[in-house]
């Protein structure tokens, strides 16, 4: 007892075998250390080639035993993505993994062509999370990607940190993914979204935006009819589309130039806060027509007014009935010109067309036996009612 027999032993060294090339990723035919893990892709487009940029996460345990993460961008060229990767491969040796890709970028210029002509690799991957980011840049997706910031020294994992995580409480993102972008160009309503990013050199002194820290910034959002550019969304257009379709926790709006208790304010910045407005999805006199209802949360974070006592400038100022209905109205002229602008582009970024069919049915089969199904969004009309109050 104790000892292997001889019929043990091969299956012994099979075992050993199998182990070996798991652990050194024989069975994919690619070795580990020739696969670059990317974790972000640029692509930028001029009509005529294609540059995609692909950083990775490389970790650097020159300086110690503790590895650093460092910023790495290889760029390959050709006349499609998949072309440009080969060129990739063939520069540096190394085999794109996919894999752990969670943004994708999109230079500036690239934006003026066919949306889906130039995500088609990406969305036929079978590696590329169906999760993954997509999002546009100001200038070209390469130069972002080489931009240093300060809350990570990968610029990617700041632009997930931004987008994602703030999108998730804030009314100031846009964010979509791949999964998402693919149903909405494929369901009814034709009006895609995605964040613009911009960076700006942060006050260090640098004087290159690869040597110096940046911050990235997302004030606008770009909106496609169907595949191709419409228009921006500036930033009061951003919050309006994120208080109609879903829960805000942290919104910020501010107002100016106004009187509450008979002391003049200069200037005044609430949080705000909603649950998702309440749709209502409505077939009156031959025409669809959609309502909405939003509750507004106001709590005051600053407060500037001719009185510099600091009662009037401290968060616990409280809000009273006037400055309820001053928030209403204005917020009420953002909505409008965000909704009237809709309207005039024929961009359904609200899926307006999509929940319609999906809530009122009958509603949808009625206009549609009547006209064309690609006016339902040219004659659909919007109402809505705000409502504001203090914060309980």
């Amino acid at each position: 007892m104790g000892k292997f027999t001889g019929k043990g032993r091969p299956i012994l060294l099979a075992v050993a075998c199998i182990l070996f090339l798991f652990f050194t990723n024989d069975f994919g035919g690619v070795s580990l250390e020739n696969t670059a893990i990317i974790v972000a892709c640029g692509v930028d487009y001029d009509g005529s080639s294609y540059t995609v940029s692909c950083q990775l996460a490389d970790s650097d345990t020159s300086q110690g035993n503790t590895p650093s993460q460092q910023q790495v961008v290889i760029c390959g060229q050709g006349s499609t993505p998949a072309t440009a990767l080969s060129d990739l491969i063939q520069q540096t040796g190394w085999y794109p993994n996919l894999n752990f890709c969670y943004a994708i970028l999109l230079g500036e210029e690239t934006l003026q062509y066919d949306l889906m002509e130039v995500l088609d690799f990406f969305l036929r991957s079978e590696d590329l999370n169906d999760a993954a980011l997509v999002c546009a840049c100001e200038g070209k997706a390469e130069e972002l990607l080489k931009a240093k910031t300060p809350l990570d020294s990968v610029s990617a994992f700041t632009v997930l940190k931004v987008i994602y995580q703030s999108g998730n409480a804030s009314d100031a993102i846009m964010g979509l993914n791949l999964k998402f972008l693919v149903n909405r160009f494929y369901g009814k309503s034709n009006g895609l979204y995605m964040t613009y990013l911009t960076y700006r050199e942060a006050d260090t002194g640098a004087s290159d935006p690869q040597d110096g820290k940046n911050v990235f910034e997302t004030n606008r959002a770009v909106v496609f009819r169907k595949e191709f550019f419409s228009h921006f969304l500036e930033r009061t257009q951003i919050r309006a589309f994120n208080h109609l379709t879903q829960a805000v926790r942290i919104g910020s709006f501010e107002l100016s130039d106004l009187e509450a208790d008979g002391q003049k304010i200069r200037r005044v910045e609430f949080q705000t806060s909603s649950p998702k407005a309440e749709a209502s999805y409505l077939y009156e006199n031959g025409l669809p027509k959609i309502r909405y209802k939003l509750d507004l949360s106001l709590v005051i974070r600053h407060l500037e007014s001719d009185d510099d006592s600091i009662e009037n400038i401290s968060s616990s100022y409280q809000v009273d009935e006037g400055l309820c209905r001053a928030v209403e109205e204005a917020f009420g002229g953002e909505v409008r010109a965000f909704l009237d602008d809709l309207s005039a582009y024929g961009t359904d970024v609200l899926s307006a067309q999509e929940n319609f069919f999906k809530f009122n049915p009958e509603g949808y089969r009625l206009y549609t036996k009547s006209h064309p199904e690609e006016d339902f969004f040219r004659d659909l009309t919007f109402e809505f009612e705000i409502s504001a109050h203090p914060k309980k």
